[in-house]
């Protein structure tokens, strides 16, 4: 059981990454968006004591989205440090939450902050 979760930590971890560091900022989706270092503070996920830069490259139209996946991020690695309990239905909850912004943005955006709030609780 252990295991698996871990696999799943490591997963959902991975996917997130991809969201807040590295990448170039590619706007190939609007050729006219310049990548940014400071992306605006949605507020949410801010309050442990991991607060990594959101310097990614996913969703270069939507920073907020993207600032709000690396506010997932930081508390899941917030409930790594302090050696909380981690849920193993984060990450595909995680996933379902990013696949359905293309479609119902606000409902993913709700999904997100609700897994936050529970991270923060697991911390």
């Amino acid at each position: 059981m252990y295991k698996n979760r871990i696999i799943g930590l490591t997963f959902s971890m991975a996917i997130l990454a991809s969201a807040c560091t590295g990448g170039s900022g590619d706007s190939t989706t609007d050729p006219n968006v310049p990548a940014t270092s400071a992306q605006a503070d949605s507020g949410v996920g801010n309050t442990g004591p991991i607060n990594l830069d959101c310097n990614g490259g996913a969703f270069p139209n939507d920073p907020d989205f993207r600032q709000i996946l690396c506010d997932v991020q930081n508390a899941e690695l917030s409930v790594m440090v302090a050696k909380g309990t981690v849920d193993p239905t984060w990450g595909p909850r995680v996933s379902q939450a990013i696949l359905k912004k293309a479609t119902d943005r606000p409902t993913a955006v709700a999904e997100l902050e609700a897994i936050i709030a529970e991270m923060n609780a697991a911390s």
